[in-house]
């Protein structure tokens, strides 16, 4: 993934927000260590707020940036 990609909850461990109409812009990439987050920016409020910092394998890729 990468910035300007769409992304958004894979099935497992999240179900009921993969199944929602909940999609994100990745809008920044970090790597700490072997840890790979990405900035996101959701399409909607949640509780959690609106840009989140999110873990590489709980995404997946709706639409890939040129």
């Amino acid at each position: 993934m990468k910035v300007g990609d769409l992304v958004k909850y894979k099935s497992f461990p999240h179900k009921e927000l993969s199944d929602s109409s909940l999609v994100g812009l990745v809008i920044e990439r970090n790597t700490f260590l072997y840890l790979e987050k990405v900035l996101v920016k959701w399409n909607r409020p949640r509780p959690q707020g609106k840009s989140l910092w999110e873990y590489l394998d709980e995404l997946e890729l709706v639409n890939e940036s040129r």
